[in-house]
């Protein structure tokens, strides 16, 4: 069993990590592609299926008892973070306090997100 402190410190370093990857990609990709929304776009796939695959063998391994998170799981985890950044992106261009906390409100409702969904039966296969 994993304590809630090494979760959170587990999800915390795989977080950072694709976020280096995102801005990796990024930066990479948009010295060969155009449209920055695209490349955005691509960067931030890649980097949430990394956090995505690597948040379930590492952080929440043991509430999925040997299982997976299936792809229903993985359709409104994604749907939920780009809500989510739409959504705050919105909010925090008419509230400027807003900006600096668009991070840490993203991080804390993944790991709620992955909690709940690590949780049920209907998300694994």
């Amino acid at each position: 069993m994993i304590h809630t402190n090494e979760r959170i410190l587990r999800f915390g370093l795989i977080g950072i990590t694709a976020t280096l990857i995102h801005l990796g990609f990024l930066y990479g990709l948009s010295l060969f592609i155009t449209p920055l929304s695209l490349v955005n776009a691509v960067a931030f796939l890649i980097a949430c299926g990394f956090s995505f695959s690597m948040q379930q063998r590492f952080t929440f391994r043991d509430r999925l008892e040997g299982k997976t998170l299936n792809k229903l799981a993985l359709i409104l985890f994604f749907m939920i973070n780009t809500a989510l950044n739409w959504s705050g992106g919105v909010l925090a261009n008419d509230t400027i306090w807003l900006k600096p906390l668009l991070p840490l409100l993203a991080a804390v409702v993944n790991f709620l997100t992955y909690w709940l969904m690590s949780s049920k039966p209907i998300f694994r296969s």
